[in-house]
């Protein structure tokens, strides 16, 4: 996470996401999202500027899961929500390339 006008961080940071109704983005974003995108806030700033591609991981019985990739946020980086790439929708996908 960066913030707007910021610098790269040099260091890997972490925010705690929180699902919202894909309908939140939808709106946010004025426009049709494909369907298996995971709309997410944090309350506190969002993804920015080279944060795509990063892992949004969620901890089930002691081991973490890739449960989405970060796809895009606001411009602004600062306001919610950004869109996620589910993962498991996209199984197919992403064997193709391991």
């Amino acid at each position: 996470m960066t913030s707007t006008n910021g610098s790269l961080s040099e260091a890997f940071k972490e925010a705690t996401l929180h699902h919202v109704p894909f309908s939140t983005c939808q709106n946010a974003f004025n426009q049709n999202l494909a369907n298996n995108i995971v709309c997410t806030t944090t309350g506190s700033g969002t993804s920015c500027h080279g944060d795509s591609g990063s892992a949004v991981t969620n901890l089930r019985n002691g081991r973490y899961f890739i449960d989405g990739v970060v796809s895009f946020g606001p411009p602004n980086c600062e306001d919610d929500p950004s869109g996620n790439a589910e993962v498991f929708d996209n199984l197919g996908f992403i064997n193709q390339f391991l």
